[in-house]
């Protein structure tokens, strides 16, 4: 009887486990989807509500709007389905946390030709501060494509109501990532 017992606890963990994951493989799905088409509101409702006490939503919205379409480049993903990895879900201080990784790609298209002299001092500004980054200058197109890895913090917890919410990680913005995550969370996520 106690065996069965613990085997039926285990199966309703797996279940219960099974769902939070398939849950946020279908938010993971909806923020990339928002990406992809470049829907600024939808994307900041799927931001962690902590980036607005560092940056005004209305800021934010112009930021992003500044930096995917603006007279002089434009920015759009180029794969619309990305096969998504998913570290073990981390229960840290009452919030559960997953590292979403994916092969992303970027495209810079830029409105006006660039000589070959800026779109060479351009490459290189860019591979310097996209480490682990694939950068190239498509001449044809005069586009930049940047690929690599892309990684999102997944996060669930009071300030989400316990709903899956994201945060794009950079190495290169630790400061910002750990005002809103701590330095020990973010290396207890191995990142």
């Amino acid at each position: 009887m106690k065996l069965t017992s613990v085997l039926f606890f285990l199966f309703l963990f797996s279940i219960s486990k099974a769902q939070t994951l398939e849950e946020l493989k279908a938010e993971t799905k909806k923020v990339y989807d928002a990406s992809y088409n470049i829907d600024f509101d939808e994307i900041l409702n799927y931001s962690y509500p902590k980036l607005f006490e560092l940056v005004d939503r209305t800021q934010m919205t112009q930021v992003l709007e500044s930096n995917f379409q603006n007279p002089e480049f434009s920015v759009r993903f180029v794969y619309p389905n990305p096969a998504f990895t998913y570290s073990e879900l981390k229960k840290i201080n009452n919030q559960t946390f997953c590292v979403v990784r994916y092969n992303g790609a970027i495209r810079m298209k830029y409105g006006k030709p660039l000589t070959e002299q800026l779109a060479n001092g351009m490459l290189t500004t860019f591979k310097q501060h996209m480490a682990g980054k694939k950068v190239t200058f498509e001449k044809e197109r005069n586009s930049f494509l940047i690929e690599g890895e892309s990684v999102m913090i997944a996060i669930a917890d009071n300030v989400t109501q316990n709903k899956w919410r994201f945060l794009n990680y950079d190495a290169g913005q630790l400061d910002f990532i750990d005002k809103m995550l701590t330095e020990t969370v973010r290396k207890q996520l191995g990142l």
